[in-house]
């Protein structure tokens, strides 16, 4: 997702002297500390409260949880992580009556990634993870925004201080890893590198439910762009080699069984009324207001197309900023995906980061527009049961996408 300055950027005022004339840069730098702060904090807090490593509540009720124990499993028993049963034994929880769930529900590649973490110990492995999310994530933005050095620092805060990351880090989730991927792949396919963007775009099949955009934009582009082409194959040999190379320990059965629980899975959260609180995209939000689950699968499904259509032309189109590409693309992803988790929405609040760089923010509405979709999905957690948060989440994507197709468009006008 690298960010060079176009002419119109240069005549702009500097983007870090108009944060710091307004105090955004100094409220930006006190959200920044907060979120370190309380998620410092709250580590501290529940690691503290933890029972000693084997006894019954020796691990937070956190999406974490599911990584350590399928890590812990995997090593004898590849195919068990996928067993809900067979995982909670390992997760030990507290013997009240209650069982969270906490399921492992991703392919082989990433249970391979998360052997290591889990032969440590549980309070070890959990602050370790998210501190290593938190690392790539901001290296990957440091080096995709070497164009803006003046405004690197600014940027980067914005990115770093959304709300909804305080969530992301508490949770244990892969977010951040796999943004860091994607930003990284972006970058380099810009930057002329294809086929290391490719290779690196093939890691990101670990969460196949938010990759069909990301190979429609990079195909589109390869098309555009020969000298992009071979990011394809490379990509498609990364991808296979992600497929592959993990069934040497996990066997060639873990497929059918992950494809098996995934499918129930799926069909579980369609009919969860209390899960459509903290989704991001169109289905649960249309659920969340009445609409029937065909029905609802149907309008996904249209929007999807249309967002896949508006990738692939923005994509194909030689001459358009990076910035915009990369912004449409962080939208289109979570909106595509039916079942697009809160925790998705940090690919929102990296996209209105890049709108900002990229010069988008020029009128009242356009910087409200952005505030607010970077701004609110940290808020779903917290309220989403009281507020419908996500009927507002997919509604904004949705129309910052319009916008930012329309300026890509009235960018290259001119020429």
């Amino acid at each position: 997702m690298a960010v060079s300055k176009s002419d119109e950027g240069r005549q702009a005022e500097p983007m870090l002297r108009r944060l710091a004339s307004d105090v955004g840069l100094k409220i930006l730098f006190c959200l920044a500390a907060l979120v370190c702060f309380a998620t410092i904090s709250l580590f501290a807090a529940q690691l503290r409260a933890l029972a000693p490593a084997g006894e019954p509540g020796s691990l937070v009720a956190n999406d974490f949880s599911a990584f350590w124990a399928a890590g812990k499993l995997g090593w004898s028993d590849p195919l068990g992580v996928l067993d809900v049963e067979r995982l909670s034994a390992v997760q030990r929880w507290p013997a009240d009556g209650f069982i969270p769930y906490f399921p492992f529900a991703y392919p082989p590649a990433w249970l391979m990634a998360m052997l290591p973490l889990g032969a440590l110990p549980y309070a070890i492995a959990w602050p370790l993870f998210s501190a290593t999310g938190v690392v790539v994530y901001a290296a990957a933005l440091w080096w995709t925004l070497d164009g803006l050095p003046s405004e690197r620092g600014a940027l980067m805060m914005a990115a770093l201080s959304p709300p909804l990351l305080f969530f992301v880090l508490i949770e244990g989730q892969t977010t951040l890893l796999w943004l860091t991927l994607l930003t990284v792949a972006v970058a380099a396919l810009a930057s002329g590198r294809a086929i290391l963007s490719g290779a690196i775009c093939g890691l990101l099949a670990f969460k196949p439910q938010l990759c069909p955009l990301v190979a429609v934009a990079f195909i589109a582009y390869a098309v555009g762009q020969p000298r992009a082409r071979t990011a394809v194959p490379a990509a498609a040999v990364s991808v296979a080699m992600v497929c592959l190379l993990p069934v040497i320990h996990t066997g060639w059965s873990y497929w059918p069984v992950w494809a098996e629980a995934a499918v129930k899975m799926g069909a579980e959260i369609a009919h969860a009324p209390n899960a459509w609180d903290s989704m991001v995209s169109w289905y649960p939000a249309l659920r969340a207001v009445g609409m029937g689950h065909v029905m609802a699968l149907v309008a996904q499904g249209s929007v999807s197309l249309a967002l896949a259509a508006g990738i692939a032309l923005l994509w194909w189109r030689p001459g358009v900023d990076q910035a915009l590409r990369s912004a449409a693309l962080l939208l289109a992803i979570p909106l595509a995906a039916p079942t697009a988790w809160y925790y998705e929405g940090v690919a929102f609040a990296l996209a209105t980061v890049l709108l900002v760089a990229a010069r988008y923010d020029r009128t009242v509405w356009r910087r409200l527009h952005l505030i607010l979709l970077w701004a609110l999905p940290g808020y779903i957690v917290p309220l989403g049961a009281t507020l419908p948060l996500p009927l507002l989440t997919a509604p904004l994507a949705t129309l910052l996408f319009a916008g930012v197709l329309r300026e890509a468009s009235a960018r290259r006008a001119p020429a």
